[in-house]
């Protein structure tokens, strides 16, 4: 397992944990396409002092593709693993069964739950207690304890050639957990049973007590609709894929949408809006290169700044300032910006990031992935600047992915 390379880094709280894939990089012509890789679940934590941290393997040789999911309280993460089911020492996921297990940080326990064979996405409910979960085009309910599974919404579950079909293609938990919002596409049944999209993408709201589905809110000729909760369970901030991407943000209570910016074309990488912590800001960037704000209780867009952004907008705890990855000729930095008070501030680095910040849960340093020369890694630089410290080198490895903290 790679090992963190230096440790001279500023103390703060809570410990942060990420998914690692093991050993080195190879060459892009040299890397297998087809198994699902070894990962590690890591947990980071910080010393009392500057230069102490531990870097903890917690779970290891995990088969997944990840993106990990927290229960609303935090306590427990669930995640879909891919299990040799043929035993034929490969993981793949054609042959082999993608199976959810849920992992309790304080029991240090990892549990596998008995489910519907053919899940694709899934969302915890407010009790975290239960998970939602979609097989086709249906909807059940698995108790996070592995008692026995239930049906909540049953639709066909086979395609017939020139039938209409709706597939769900993403479920997101709300805040509070009491309801979820999916994303449904229509399509029809090919002669081979599968299904081929009409470009009809349907965002709803789905209340597992109650077992209904309400839309509100209707695209045609797209692809995908991404969409995110704002803290106070009330707004959505939806970003509508196509041959350009528009951003909408949707109030829930009376199904109002609300049009911010349209940008370019489905070849550049989407990165959703960002809402603050209380929920009175959303971060977004249009074409990789501008840097806009929408205020909630006014309603106002505003444009921040321009650069070449890295990466997504990450807003601190405290919701003053977004913070933002750029690059520039000859290396980059981290902008903050604070919409509110209409400032800026540059923090200017010799390497040049690689991917988006992330905020310690104080909101007083930032931690980002960089390359210097021939070196990537992770550092830590306070928001007023100063000194860079090296966390861990990340060399000829692979890069991390899915980071969260908790509290201790």
């Amino acid at each position: 397992m790679p090992e963190p390379s230096a440790t001279a880094v500023p103390f703060t709280q809570g410990t942060l944990y990420f998914i690692w894939q093991s050993g080195i990089k190879p060459a892009p012509e040299d890397m297998g396409q087809d198994e699902v890789p070894a990962k590690n679940l890591y947990a980071l934590s910080p010393g009392k002092t500057p230069d102490t941290w531990t870097l903890v393997p917690i779970l290891g040789d995990i088969r997944c593709e990840c993106s990990p999911k927290l229960s609303p309280d935090k306590s427990q993460m669930a995640i879909v693993l891919v299990e040799d089911t043929n035993q034929d020492g490969y993981f793949y996921t054609p042959e082999d069964r993608q199976t959810l297990y849920i992992y309790d940080f304080s029991q240090k326990t990892l549990m596998r739950l008995e489910h519907e064979d053919l899940l694709h996405k899934f969302s915890w409910t407010h009790d975290n207690h239960n998970l939602l979960y979609q097989y086709g085009a249906n909807l059940g309910l698995v108790p996070a304890d592995g008692s026995p599974p239930k049906a909540l919404i049953e639709n066909q579950r086979s395609i017939s050639e020139g039938a209409l079909y709706e597939f769900i293609r993403a479920i997101v938990n709300s805040p509070n957990g009491q309801l979820q919002v999916v994303t449904n596409e229509l399509g029809v049944g090919t002669a081979i049973g599968g299904f081929r999209p009409l470009g009809n993408v349907q965002l709803a709201l789905f209340d597992p007590a109650q077992a209904s589905m309400v839309p509100i809110f209707d695209a045609k000729g797209i692809n995908n609709i991404l969409a995110t909760w704002s803290p106070d369970n009330q707004w959505l901030a939806a970003t509508l894929i196509a041959e350009t991407q528009e951003i909408y943000v949707i109030d829930t209570k009376t199904v109002t949408a609300i049009q911010l910016v349209t940008t370019e074309s489905l070849k550049k990488r989407v990165y959703p809006p960002v809402w603050s912590a209380q929920g009175n800001w959303l971060a977004f960037i249009q074409d990789k290169a501008t840097l806009w704000s929408w205020h909630q209780p006014t309603t106002t867009v505003e444009q921040l700044a321009s650069k070449n952004f890295v990466g997504s907008p990450v807003w601190s705890p405290h919701e003053d300032v977004v913070a933002v990855s750029f690059k520039t000729d000859e290396a980059g930095g981290i902008l903050l910006a604070n919409p509110a008070e209409k400032s800026l501030a540059e923090l200017a680095l010799d390497s040049v990031p690689l991917g988006s910040p992330i905020w310690t849960p104080d909101g007083q340093w930032l931690l980002f992935p960089a390359k210097q020369n021939e070196t990537t890694g992770y550092y830590l630089i306070h928001r007023q600047g100063g000194d860079v410290y090296p966390v861990f080198d990340t060399t000829g490895l692979y890069e991390p992915t899915d980071f969260f903290w908790l509290s201790d």
